[in-house]
């Protein structure tokens, strides 16, 4: 009996010995240098992570721009302020989103800035084909002299502040602009401008801007609703041949006259106030103008006032458009 447990605990022995060669055998990669094919095989491995690592976007900046060139539909949210180093790249991304979430040092919510430099442009189109689609989302966008967003699609901005940024033919454009509960501050020339632009606005406002008109249409138009134009050097809106539609919207203060409607430009104001616009003849002297209505060669619906027109303050191009001026609540919301 002895021998026979001797006999076992040595074939046992054997059989593990037997297992441990070949375990060491296997991870070696067989006879000759596989030592050396296994430790190539790690070293190539951590190259792979560290180009990886390398190529992967790890500033605001870089992931911005990572976002703007995606192929597909991309949401991205930033946490962090972005000063450009140089423009933003052509947009390639069919439909992107933007979201900032930035905090105070007490942890309260801020918009995230974006800051051009003063000399960047921001989000602009490929020039591809397609119809792009940009949403902007808790931002301020500061500093620009050229375009902030401009592209042949539709641009949805939301929460956002604009402020000290100059660009003369437009800081927004379109086909579909559409711009909630946002302000304009401190900037100069045309804020919003564009042929063939719908512009679509909702508690906006804007204040202290200079170097006007700040929305500036041709053949195209815009709506807004509750929307503030305050102290303004500069008119506020001006449309040749398209529309405006102001609903329970103020003009206050602006210099340079409130609304312009060139050659056919049709008009509805609902329940909106008008004060103390006024402009500034070469021999200085100033006159009230809340509304100016221009010539007609293709047809005009005229402009509309709900309830009434203001006493004073709309101006016409020659005395026989009086009749293109009316008081009626017909194209407001019940």
């Amino acid at each position: 009996m002895a021998g026979e447990h001797r006999t076992s605990r040595r074939r046992t022995a054997c059989a593990l010995l037997v297992a441990l060669l070949l375990l060491v055998f296997v991870s070696s990669g067989g006879y000759g240098g596989g030592g050396v094919k296994a430790s190539e095989g790690v070293a190539a491995a951590t190259e792979t992570r560290r180009a990886l690592a390398a190529a992967t976007p790890t500033t605001p900046e870089a992931r911005l721009r990572a976002a703007l060139t995606s192929r597909n539909k991309t949401v991205l949210r930033l946490t962090s302020d972005i000063l450009l180093t140089s423009d933003l790249p052509p947009m390639t991304c069919p439909n992107l989103t933007v979201v900032g979430n930035c905090r105070t040092r007490d942890g309260r919510w801020r918009p995230c800035k974006i800051d051009g430099g003063k000399k960047f442009s921001g989000f602009l189109w490929a020039n591809q084909d397609g119809v792009p689609r940009l949403e902007l989302v808790n931002f301020h966008f500061t500093n620009f002299r050229r375009d902030i967003a401009s592209m042949p699609g539709v641009i949805v901005v939301r929460n956002c502040l604009v402020t000290k940024s100059m660009v003369d033919d437009g800081q927004f454009g379109a086909y579909e602009l559409t711009i909630e509960r946002s302000t304009f501050t401190g900037n100069n020339g045309v804020l919003i401008g564009g042929m063939y632009v719908n512009v679509h606005l909702k508690g906006v406002v804007f204040r202290s801007n200079t170097g006007g008109p700040l929305i500036s249409l041709y053949r195209g138009g815009v709506s807004g609703e509750r929307c503030r134009f305050e102290a303004n050097r500069g008119r506020a809106v001006e449309v040749s041949k398209g529309d405006a539609m102001f609903f329970s919207s103020s003009f206050v203060k602006n210099s340079g006259g409130a609304v312009k409607f060139g050659f056919d430009g049709t008009g509805v104001f609902c329940h909106c106030r008008f004060a103390e616009n006024y402009v500034t003849s070469s021999g200085g002297r100033s006159t009230v103008q809340h509304v100016y209505f221009g010539g007609i060669t293709d047809g005009s619906g005229g402009v509309q006032f709900c309830k009434k027109r203001p006493r004073v303050g709309v101006v016409l191009e020659s005395p026989d458009l009086a009749s293109y001026i009316k008081d009626s609540c017909n194209e407001c919301p019940k």
